[in-house]
């Protein structure tokens, strides 16, 4: 898998968006490395799981929220 897109509804809780992240990302193998973009769109919520392009990353998981 390389790449999972979801779109959420702007006002979904911090805890219903961090499960709904949480199911996209065993999508993927244990062993990825892998970067979480979120971007805010509207009154929509977009978030792309991808492999993190820097392998050598400790954390499994990096978040990126660009502007």
């Amino acid at each position: 898998m390389n790449k999972l897109s979801a779109t959420f509804d702007r006002k979904i809780s911090l805890l219903e968006f961090n499960k709904e992240i949480k199911k996209l990302i065993e999508n993927f193998n244990q062993n990825q490395k892998l970067l979480i973009e979120v971007k805010i769109e509207g009154d929509s919520i977009i978030a792309n799981v991808n492999e993190n392009p820097n392998q050598i990353e400790p954390q499994r998981w990096i978040w990126d929220f660009p502007q």
